[in-house]
This record gives structure tokens, C-alpha cells and sequence, in this order.
């Protein structure tokens, strides 16, 4: 039988998800305006990638949380191999939002358009810990 932690009770899940909401709104305000910075954002082609990104970001931090706290041996694995798929889906989206600008800007370099919203998102996990 699987032993309830503190993290499950009603109240902390309610915090978690609001403020996993409000984390979303941010992450994705940051990123949007990154792209409209750099020129030709198109929500109808961008946000589906930036939501990958935002939502796997969040996955992410979540689970490197839960590695630093209440991992077991039998967890430690899983969680890990979760993370490992939650930076790949980051990386392909970063990916294909790049080819996807650099069609529409032509020219662009794409290694600077990810290393851009990287560092959005490097900054965003930042203040997040503080």
C-alpha cells in the first residue's frame, strides 16, 4: 500500500496547481515575448511548440523536486528516465520552433534562435528557485 506524503493532501495538490498555473502564464508570457522580440511570431504556428516547451519545462522541474526529496531506490530510475524524456521533447520543440522561424525569417541562424529562448527558459527556472 502506497503511503501518502505530506505533497498529497488535498491543500498542498491545490497550491501546487495554482501555482503551477501562474508558473505556466509566466514561462509562456517570456517566451512569446522572446519570439515577438526577434520578429515573425505566429501564435497559430509557435504556441503549440511553446506550450510543449512550457508544459515539459514544468514536468521537469517538478520531477527534479520530487528526485530531490522523496526519491527511493525504486523511484530514483523512473523519475530520471522521465527527465531524460521531458529534455528531449524540450529540445526537439526548441528545434522545430527554430526550422519553423527560420523558414518565415529566411537567413536566420537557427542555433541563435535556441540558444535565445534556452536562455529565456534558463532565466525563467532561475527566479523560480530563488
Amino acid at each position: 500500500m502506497r503511503r501518502k506524503s505530506n505533497t498529497d493532501a488535498p491543500e498542498n495538490r491545490a497550491t501546487r496547481i495554482a501555482s503551477s498555473g501562474s508558473e505556466r502564464e509566466r514561462l509562456r508570457n517570456r517566451l512569446v515575448r522572446a519570439l515577438k522580440k526577434a520578429g515573425e511570431y505566429q501564435p497559430a504556428v509557435d504556441d503549440f511548440l511553446i506550450d510543449q516547451i512550457v508544459r515539459n519545462t514544468i514536468h521537469s522541474k517538478n520531477a527534479e523536486k520530487f528526485l530531490n526529496s522523496n526519491a527511493t531506490e525504486l523511484t530514483y530510475s523512473r523519475v530520471a528516465d522521465a527527465l531524460a524524456k521531458f529534455s528531449k521533447i524540450i529540445n526537439d520543440a526548441f528545434h522545430n520552433l527554430a526550422i519553423s522561424r527560420r523558414c518565415r525569417l529566411m537567413g536566420e541562424d537557427e542555433t541563435g534562435i535556441i540558444k535565445q529562448l534556452e536562455k529565456e527558459i534558463l532565466e525563467e527556472f532561475n527566479d523560480a528557485k530563488k
